[in-house]
C-alpha cells in the first residue's frame, strides 16, 4: 500500500544533509502531489554540497544539477587557497537561488516569531510543476 501525500515539510532539514544516507534517500523517494517545504536555521554546517541535498530534496536533479556537477561548480572552487576566487563562485550560486529577490528559491525568517515565509508563489509554483522553465546556466 502507498502512501499518498499532498505536501512534504522537513523540519531541521539539515540533520539530512549528507546525499549518501539512508534517511536522505528515503525523504527523496517521498513523491508529494503538491510541494517540498525544508526548513533550517543551518542549510551549511560543513560542506556547500549540504545546500545541493536540500534543494535536490526540494527540486529533484533540476535545480543545481547532479552533486557532482554542482561540487564541480561551486564547491570545488571554494577549496583554493586564493580567497578572491570565493566570491564570484558565491555570487554565482545565489543568482541561481534568486537569494534576496522577491521570488527567491529561498527565504528566511527574521523576526523571532514563528510564521512560515515562502517565496512567490507563482515562482514556486513554476519550479515545482515546471522544473525546466529554471534556467540551469
Amino acid at each position: 500500500m502507498t502512501t499518498h501525500w499532498s505536501v512534504i515539510v522537513m523540519d531541521e532539514a539539515q540533520a539530512y544533509k549528507t546525499p549518501s544516507t539512508k534517511i536522505s534517500h528515503a525523504l527523496k523517494s517521498l513523491y508529494p502531489r503538491l510541494l517540498r517545504i525544508a526548513c533550517t536555521g543551518t542549510p551549511v554546517e560543513t560542506r556547500l554540497l549540504d545546500v545541493w541535498n536540500l534543494f535536490d530534496f526540494l527540486q529533484p536533479g533540476h535545480l543545481l544539477n547532479s552533486a557532482t556537477e554542482f561540487a564541480k561548480q561551486y564547491e570545488a572552487p571554494l577549496t583554493t587557497d586564493d580567497s578572491m576566487s570565493a566570491e564570484p563562485v558565491l555570487t554565482r550560486l545565489r543568482e541561481r537561488l534568486h537569494f534576496g529577490r522577491p521570488d527567491a528559491l529561498s527565504s528566511a525568517v527574521t523576526k523571532p516569531v514563528c510564521r512560515i515565509c515562502l517565496p512567490n508563489m507563482n515562482t514556486l509554483w513554476s519550479v515545482i510543476f515546471h522544473p525546466n522553465s529554471v534556467s540551469t546556466t
